[in-house]
């Protein structure tokens, strides 16, 4: 079995995750054949949707001073 390996380096959360959402719609209709994706995230913290404040270790908004991006 071939697949596509794409190499994006280092990349933001929500960049990688639309990227992810087209090459899945496109897989589904049979346009691509299977990928593979290397890459590097900045720094990023993905959280549940029923997840609250105080779930964190570390507040948030100290995360993001820290240069930490919060994805739900």
């Amino acid at each position: 079995m071939l697949i596509d390996i794409k190499n994006l380096g280092l990349q933001d959360y929500q960049t990688t995750f639309q990227i992810q959402n087209q090459l899945r719609e496109e897989r589904s209709k049979g346009t691509i054949k299977d990928t593979l994706l290397l890459l590097e995230h900045t720094k990023v913290v993905t959280v549940g949707v029923r997840s609250q404040e105080e779930d964190f270790l570390i507040p948030p908004k100290d995360l993001e001073k820290k240069g930490f991006q919060i994805h739900q």
